[in-house]
């Protein structure tokens, strides 16, 4: 299946993964929104894979669930080293409305992180990941 992200076209891979690695992650937001959450690397050619360990080489979150499409913002925080990363980007997926996909997400180093979402309805959620590894940007 090929979605349209960011201009390109990125195969999605259909790869054998873990449960706790991807897909699996849910979040219940202030609101009671239920949202799933995956995470994504990007291969040599452009591809968005299902990441096969939550390293720094994760740099695009996919979030689906109710009111997903108010999702206005997503910041990745350190707690324990008290520091952020970079603004991410929000992108709607046209074809379902039900997941956005954020990307410029850079988990700069391993260690525990949380995401914060913010909805246009002032909902909020947290989600929190711990990185284990060091991948590889393509950028």
């Amino acid at each position: 299946m090929k979605r349209t992200y960011l201009g390109f076209a990125f195969a999605w891979a259909a790869l054998s993964t873990p449960a706790w690695a991807h897909g699996d992650q849910e979040l219940v937001t202030d609101f009671g929104r239920n949202l799933s959450i995956s995470y994504y690397e990007l291969g040599a050619e452009g591809e968005l894979l299902e990441a096969t360990a939550f390293t720094t080489a994760i740099e695009v979150v996919e979030f689906c669930g109710d009111g997903v499409e108010l999702l206005k913002d997503v910041t990745l925080w350190m707690p324990e080293h008290g520091h952020g990363s970079l603004p991410t980007t929000i992108e709607q997926i046209e074809e379902t409305g039900e997941c956005v996909m954020v990307s410029d997400v850079y988990f700069s180093m391993p260690g525990r992180w949380t995401l914060s979402l913010s909805f246009s309805d002032d909902d909020f959620g947290v989600a929190e990941v711990h990185i284990h590894g060091v991948g590889g940007h393509n950028h």
